[in-house]
């Protein structure tokens, strides 16, 4: 939710002419140095009932640590009076609750438009915490403000670690105003986003463009050639490829929503190295390299293929639980939003017939399929990888 709606936030700057100012916040230890005090707080706030705050509390009263060293405690009991605890299954819950309360303070009328008729002041998950509004002033008084109640529940901003971003419109045109000054309680400067920069948030890459899909390349690349130099086998190879590297590409190219030409480049590379690394022609037929093992393919997922269904049902999942949330709703209804249904929603095609798949199943059947009839020596790639597996 929280990458749509910034997403949306930015479309919606540059489209209707508006000034957006935004701040990618990072806090300085924030589970281990939240007060348990807070917790109390946040959970009063919350309504939570009054015999689970006191199993919470007597919980936290009670704890103890003790420090080990080579399998000897070095350290006598230490009454720990701050963080959660680790590992906790209700320690999430917890801190979420106390973000809550610190951002509390800040209204949704201080915010930035999302849609018309919504707005929203700040954008939370864990401690990754965006503070959105329409002008820098705006956000100078907004970051006090977020300050001001930080403090109050035990924790402290690490401004050298967080940035900034303006966008502004003159003569029609956006641009961004990497001159304006963010500063924190301490007058310490916020590092200020320019046209090319970028603030990792939530694993991806955001900019004055909006989030980017370019890094997945370089990773891909710097794995495959890892991958080739390192003394393996072609069938560890192949595992190593489908098993870890394709899937740590997955979130960045799915949230980032990469489009498919990009997709379609990169499958080229992940050929272009399979066939040096069984031993095969570089232009041999997709469905020997993609297809299932069971069918006489390799098994390599193609991105161009499987990218783009997970892309359409994450739109899909977030358009279905958009229930009583009304940033949410405003959101999938934004032009921003439906222009990326639209294409997500373009027919994916694959083998010789040109089946229209929507499964990334249906995908690997029609692999089935074209190994079965189009290509009776398929059987050959099974040879290949079991041979070096």
């Amino acid at each position: 939710m929280n990458v749509r709606t910034l997403g949306a936030l930015l479309a919606h700057a540059k489209t209707s002419a508006s000034p957006l100012a935004l701040a990618f916040l990072d806090i300085r230890g924030a589970y281990d140095n939240v007060s348990q005090d807070s917790l109390q707080r946040a959970c009063v706030r919350l309504g939570v009932p009054e015999p689970i705050r006191s199993y919470l509390s007597s919980l936290y009263k009670q704890s103890r640590t003790k420090l080990c060293y080579g399998g000897q405690i070095v350290t006598d009991e230490v009454e720990t009076a701050q963080g959660v605890k680790q590992g906790a299954p209700s320690s999430c819950s917890l801190f979420n609750a106390v973000m809550d309360l610190v951002t509390s303070s800040i209204r949704a009328d201080m915010g930035a438009e999302v849609a018309k008729g919504a707005r929203v002041s700040h954008l939370l998950f864990a401690d990754d915490t965006v503070l959105v509004a329409n002008t820098p002033e705006l956000l100078q008084i907004c970051l006090r403000k977020f300050m001001d109640e930080l403090e109050g529940v035990g924790l402290s901003l690490n401004p050298s670690k967080s940035s900034a971003l303006v966008i502004r419109h003159t003569r029609g045109k956006w641009g961004v105003d990497s001159g304006v000054s963010i500063v924190d309680r301490d007058g310490i400067r916020l590092p200020m986003l320019g046209v090319q920069d970028s603030y990792k948030y939530l694993g991806l890459q955001f900019g004055s463009e909006g989030f980017k899909w370019q890094p997945a390349q370089g990773v891909l690349e710097k794995g495959l050639r890892e991958i080739t130099t390192a003394p393996l086998n072609a069938g560890q190879r192949l595992y190593i490829l489908s098993n870890h590297l394709i899937p740590k590409l997955m979130h960045v190219l799915v949230l980032a929503m990469a489009p498919r030409q990009f997709l379609v480049n990169m499958d080229r590379l992940v050929r272009a190295s399979v066939t040096s690394w069984v031993g095969i022609p570089r232009h041999s037929a997709l469905g020997l390299i993609h297809g299932g093992i069971a069918s006489g393919g390799l098994s390599v997922p193609r991105l161009a293929k499987v990218v783009p269904l997970l892309q359409r049902d994450r739109l899909q999942s977030l358009a279905r639980s958009a229930g009583g949330d009304e940033v949410l709703a405003a959101v999938i209804k934004t032009e921003y939003y439906g222009k990326l249904v639209a294409r997500s929603l373009k027919s994916v095609k694959v083998g010789t017939a040109g089946v229209v798949a929507t499964s990334r199943q249906q995908v690997d059947a029609e692999y089935f399929r074209w190994l079965k009839e189009d290509a009776p020596d398929g059987c050959v790639a099974r040879g290949i990888f079991f041979t070096y597996q």
